[in-house]
């Protein structure tokens, strides 16, 4: 069996493994990964997905395209980095001008308040989306960087398709596993590899 690197070469790994490759079959392949994906794009966002975008601040930050959650925003104000807060749409109220301490996400607009009173830089952390594999668009980070889990995931829509219950049984723990394992070291991510973890108050300077 080749090697998974990207869409072609992992329908041709689920057909192969079925053992089928009928003209019936082949034509749901897109959908059967379309239904693959959907299974596992639920069970992430990845902090290895995630971007920065830094700019000037002005009243309202720019919504970057493909973003699926916001990590956190900073402001720098006269050299000193300020994580601001999250306030809810319904508790978001327009306060003049200052230096920003929260934000508001209503409409994909992010928007700081108080509206920043000077040249001050942001840098919003986001986590992307992910992009769909497709003939036109055949490869992502995660099949990439973890074909296992797009393999196993297929797999078992193909047994679902096949009707092949002990395929689907199979494969089941297997997604699993490879997902948890996905996960794990995604959460491992979070924190330093060596040291003492030290959480500084953003009113402490």
């Amino acid at each position: 069996m080749s090697l998974i690197t990207d869409y072609s070469s992992l329908v041709a790994a689920a057909l192969d493994n079925a053992h089928r490759s009928d003209a019936k079959l082949v034509a749901a392949m897109d959908r059967l990964v379309q239904l693959a994906e959907m299974e596992i794009f639920r069970e992430m966002p990845l902090l290895q997905l995630e971007l920065t975008q830094t700019g000037a601040t002005t009243a309202q930050i720019p919504y970057p395209p493909g973003l699926a959650k916001i990590e956190r925003i900073s402001v720098n104000t006269y050299g000193v980095d300020t994580t601001l807060d999250y306030v809810a749409p319904a508790g978001y109220r327009p306060s003049g001008v200052g230096e920003p301490c929260t934000y508001v996400v209503e409409n994909q607009t992010i928007s700081l308040i108080p509206a920043p009173a000077g040249p001050y830089t942001y840098t919003l952390f986001y986590i992307a989306d992910f992009s769909p594999i497709s003939v036109s668009n055949p490869t992502n980070w995660l099949i990439t960087n973890a074909p296992d889990v797009y393999f196993y995931a297929l797999n078992i829509q193909v047994s679902i398709w096949t009707k092949d219950q002990e395929e689907q049984a199979q494969n089941i723990p297997l997604y699993q596993r490879a997902m948890e394992s996905v996960q794990s070291k995604d959460r491992r991510r979070q924190f330093p590899a060596r040291g003492g973890m030290r959480i500084r108050s953003r009113f402490s300077y």
